[in-house]
């Protein structure tokens, strides 16, 4: 038997094998793209803990459903225009930040923190008298941000911080210090 007849005769089978252990299985190190949300959020919780997993597209801290810290961080994360709302069941609540965490910050473009919750009521206060140091409350770095209708109090160092960013802005709204 001759050499080249033997590869031919076996090359369409290992051709064939090959083909099929691809659709059964498929081009293992090829994966899809995560698709990344872009908000708007509702913050549901009226404590401070962190988002569980930026990549996954969703504000969630991992154990009860969405932080303004893990709303604020995944809409940084995401890097498209969004908004931070309240529930209106946090109508006037106080957010104590936590030390461990520090400043929240807003480090994305064109996102909106908004408090409004309703007509009559309360804003949410967002309280830094649990950080320590020269921590401040709100630390604003990127272009086109907005806060709104907030009450930000007792901040170590200051409520707001505003980093000086080249031709972009940031906004303030209806708020209290």
């Amino acid at each position: 038997m001759n050499i080249r007849t033997t590869i031919r005769n076996i090359f369409p089978r290992i051709v064939l094998v090959v083909a099929v252990v691809l659709m059964l299985f498929g081009p293992l190190s090829i994966q899809t793209p995560a698709v990344r949300a872009s908000g708007p959020y509702v913050v549901d919780l009226s404590y401070d803990a962190p988002d569980s997993n930026l990549t996954d597209g969703s504000c969630y801290d991992g154990v009860q459903g969405c932080t303004l810290r893990a709303a604020i961080q995944q809409a940084s994360y995401d890097g498209v225009a969004t908004t931070i709302t309240f529930d209106s069941a946090l109508a006037g609540i106080t957010l104590y930040l936590s030390d461990t965490y520090g400043s929240l910050w807003v480090s994305g473009n064109n996102i909106t923190i908004d408090g409004y919750t309703g007509p009559g009521n309360y804003p949410p206060l967002i309280n830094g008298s649990n950080l320590t140091g020269v921590k401040n409350v709100f630390e604003i770095q990127g272009n086109y941000n907005t806060l709104s209708t907030l009450v930000v109090r007792d901040g170590p160092a200051n409520g707001i911080r505003i980093y000086d960013s080249v031709g972009g802005m940031a906004a303030i709204t209806h708020w209290i210090i």
